[in-house]
């Protein structure tokens, strides 16, 4: 289960948006549209600022944390490769980094159980925490077996984290690029 492999299981929240000083450029706020079709969150369309931020303090995940999306749209998986917070439409697991690649792909196979889970025959699937704490997940018994996977996949998940962050510089210089041609 895993409440019992994470170390915690952070559920998301929103600060006030009536007021305009929560949101910034210092903490990434991770919602479900940044999720969409990429392993790692390294951009997100909003920001909160220091003092949003620190609005709710026990709401921040350190770097490589696991975000599962649980409403709307259940079963979507990222990393957060920095320090970040998320909305409540978002569980995530907190857990030893050698964990992390293993649980990603774990809930990225679990998609459909967990949309399933979500259903409760209302027109928004919605997933809640002590239900996503129950989620089975198989795990190797021998840790050896789960040290020898990291050894093998870790540096993937980092290149793949390399090309994404190098994806998002040269999109930006795209975009100044062609802001003085036009």
């Amino acid at each position: 289960m895993v409440s019992i492999i994470a170390e915690s299981v952070i559920t998301g929240k929103t600060p006030s948006t009536k007021d305009e000083s929560n949101y910034g450029d210092d903490v990434p706020f991770v919602t479900i549209p940044d999720m969409h079709s990429q392993i790692f969150t390294t951009k997100t369309t909003r920001s909160l600022s220091k003092k949003g931020a620190d609005s709710q303090v026990k709401k921040y995940l350190p770097p490589f944390t696991l975000s599962v999306s649980s409403i709307g749209t259940p079963g979507l998986v990222t990393i957060n490769p920095e320090e970040s917070q998320t909305n409540q439409q978002i569980n995530s697991v907190i857990a030893e980094k050698e964990k992390i690649w293993y649980l990603f792909l774990a809930f990225d196979s679990l998609k459909a159980h967990i949309e399933n889970m979500g259903s409760g025959g209302s027109t928004i699937l919605n997933l809640n925490k002590s239900n996503f704490e129950k989620i089975d997940i198989d795990w190797p018994i021998d840790k050896s077996a789960l040290i020898e996977f990291n050894t093998v996949i870790e540096p993937i998940f980092m290149n793949i984290l390399n090309n994404q962050r190098e994806i998002d510089s040269l999109s930006m210089v795209r975009d100044t690029l062609l802001s003085e041609l036009i």
